[in-house]
């Protein structure tokens, strides 16, 4: 069971044996439950001795003394958001400014500060939401559930897409880049929303959508609306960048055939064939051989049909990867591959790794791998990595197939060596996110004529200097991967293997 379908559970079960609340039991107005909170936590405030329990519910802040009379219904103070502003003031303060009073809090944290100033901003804004989009978009009864997760009413959409999200997978979305996913709020963005878009909506639906990008998609694999982060992260990478599960047209072999479909396509009423043509990588804007009607998005306009120029348009600039592009070159290269992620990273001469093993000193950051280079921020709304390393200087890679134990719970290790005597050690959540890790960082650095080696369940990876039994005179450079007790190596024209446990003698 994954910590999303976990989470779920126990969400589901402590609802269910919660015992009714009799009349005399209720809370009052001020104060509800803890499932209706959004955030809560203890802050410093300043003017007040000692930390506060503060509880953002809906668009009120409420002060409270101690988790007892939270729960008691005892409150400080309520401060109304509908007409406030919030601003940073420090590291780690923030003050929260109404017409009446003006109160400064103080996190332990700068992470705890931002998460904060991000959830009270949400809620200033959802005070000035307009449901009359999202009223009309959820009318298709397959929108009132997340395209991705599933969970209920969610109030953001992918509107190149075509699928309505919740706000946790919106954020995923974004890292994705706006030439893959143009993420847009149903309550706040109200001036993108045409009646033509909203019928684009309400004609293909998250039902039809997903008919699309999760044709393959296994129960196993499902996300679940309790999802960690990095499992969200992961499945929406796989889903609309890697499309993984997505449903393949096996009559188009090349990029020709698409368009030619394209063009055919759009001057029916069917929207969802020119969806899937266009998801599969048939070009938008290619030519359709009629000067007077030179592009798809013209052809659609002279057939008078609205909702295909809808998605046309919603796509010009998009970037899905050609049919063309696929077949030159299988591989993605290093300027091409992207991917982004929370990782526990620590990096320190090579010397010092392996006393840094079960040690609880490694910072969870936002990291991208782009370009050949993984960069590493403070949180993914850093503007500027505090690190960064050129993986084609990686001499070696190193994974640890079992858990570490630390202060954040089990982990998953990766380390990577590099030419400057230097190393840096990640740890992933899962071990479904290790594997990923090390898949794209050993396209950054293997050489693709041995990228077979990177197939294997490794422990080990990486470029030595060998010395053959025919020729003792000369170094040869070459990649070695070790698998349990088995040495693969390869220069590049073929792949030999050496089992370890028939050695007779080894020297160093």
């Amino acid at each position: 069971m994954s910590t999303g379908e976990r989470q779920e559970w126990m969400v589901t079960l402590q609802t269910a044996t919660r015992p009714p609340a009799s009349s005399s039991q209720k809370h009052s107005d001020s104060l509800p439950h803890l499932s209706s909170t959004n955030k809560r936590g203890l802050l410093e405030l300043r003017g007040y001795k000692g930390r506060v329990l503060v509880s953002l519910v809906g668009s009120k802040v409420r002060l409270c003394k101690t988790e007892q009379d939270f729960r008691a219904g005892l409150g400080i103070s309520e401060v109304e958001l509908t007409a406030a502003n919030i601003k940073e003031v420090d590291r780690r303060g923030f003050e929260v400014s109404t017409p009446f009073k003006n109160f400064c809090f103080v996190a332990e944290s700068e992470r705890e500060k931002e998460e904060w100033v991000e959830a009270i901003k949400e809620s200033i804004a959802e005070t000035l939401y307009n449901y009359e989009v999202a009223e009309k978009i959820w009318f298709n009864e397959a929108n009132r559930s997340c395209a991705d997760c599933g969970m209920s009413q969610p109030e953001w959409a992918s509107v190149n897409l075509g699928v309505v999200i919740c706000k946790k997978c919106a954020g995923q979305h974004r890292s994705l880049g706006p030439s893959l996913s143009k993420v847009r709020s149903l309550k706040l963005d109200c001036s993108i929303w045409s009646n033509e878009l909203v019928e684009l909506f309400l004609e293909v639906g998250n039902k039809n959508a997903n008919s699309f990008w999760a044709a393959n998609l296994t129960f196993e694999e499902e996300l679940h609306s309790g999802a960690t982060v990095e499992e969200r992260a992961t499945f929406i990478r796989r889903k609309y960048r890697e499309k993984k599960y997505r449903k393949v047209l096996e009559d188009f072999n090349d990029l020709k055939k698409l368009n030619r479909a394209l063009c055919a396509a759009v001057v029916s009423s069917d929207v969802l064939q020119t969806m899937e043509l266009v998801f599969n990588g048939a070009d938008v804007m290619c030519a359709t051989g009629d000067p007077d009607y030179s592009t798809p998005y013209v052809l659609a306009q002279r057939a008078g049909q609205k909702l295909q120029m809808e998605f046309l348009h919603q796509n010009k600039l998009s970037d899905f990867p050609r049919l063309d592009q696929c077949s030159e070159n299988p591989c993605l290269s290093d300027a091409s591959l992207f991917m982004d992620g929370f990782l526990y990273v620590s990096s320190g001469p090579v010397k010092m790794m392996p006393d840094r093993r079960g040690r609880d000193d490694m910072a969870r950051r936002w990291c991208t791998l782009e370009g050949g280079f993984l960069s590493y921020y403070e949180n993914e709304r850093s503007p500027s990595a505090i690190g960064r390393v050129d993986v084609t200087e990686v001499v070696s890679l190193a994974v640890s197939n079992s858990e570490t134990m630390t202060g954040a719970g089990a982990l998953f290790t990766i380390e990577l060596y590099l030419r400057t005597e230097r190393a840096l050690t990640v740890r992933a959540e899962t071990q479904e996110t290790q594997h990923d890790w090390i898949q794209a960082l050993t396209k950054c650095f293997v050489p693709s004529k041995v990228e077979g080696l990177v197939q294997k369940d490794s422990k080990l990876i990486g470029r030595l200097q060998y010395k053959e039994g025919h020729d003792l005179y000369h170094w040869r450079t070459g990649w070695f991967m070790l698998e349990g007790s088995t040495l693969h190596f390869s220069s590049g024209d073929e792949e030999e293997v050496l089992h370890l446990k028939q050695l007779q003698e080894l020297k160093l």
